[in-house]
């Protein structure tokens, strides 16, 4: 359990640290992105990056539906908001943003855990390799 908890630990501040040089960098874009669909951006990568990990089961498709479902729940309300009050100015092009803020973020998230779990599985097998080979040395 203890191991275990360790990776995951370990995996979640690594999602976050790259999540937060993700919305660092999104300051330094062009100019010729609006700062308004940055904004978008940026909480799509987040809101998707919080909503991924929720499941507890962490297996199959359940995260990535949770991440991409999350943040298009959230910006999809959030133009409605800005639909029927008035008081922003709503747009496709805003959710269209949060959207591919969800994407990517879901991507990178996903790659890791991906990497994480090929390196994990290529160790144990590197061990179960050298085990087996200490034993027919022994024989």
């Amino acid at each position: 359990m203890g191991k275990e908890y360790s990776y995951r630990t370990f995996f979640y501040s690594l999602i976050g640290i790259i999540m937060i040089l993700f919305i660092l960098s999104i300051k330094n874009c062009s100019a010729q992105i609006p700062k308004d669909k940055q904004l978008h951006f940026g909480a799509g990568v987040v809101i998707s990056g919080w909503s991924y990990t929720i499941p507890i089961d962490q297996t199959g498709w359940k995260p990535v539906i949770y991440g991409l479902s999350g943040s298009v729940i959230a910006g999809g309300a959030k133009e409605l908001y800005d639909l029927t009050t008035k008081t922003g100015h709503a747009e496709w092009k805003d959710l269209g943003a949060t959207i591919l803020g969800s994407i990517v973020s879901v991507g990178i998230i996903t790659g890791i855990k991906r990497l994480v779990k090929h390196h994990k599985r290529n160790y144990k097998i590197r061990n179960e390799i050298l085990s087996n080979i200490s034993y027919l040395q022994d024989h």
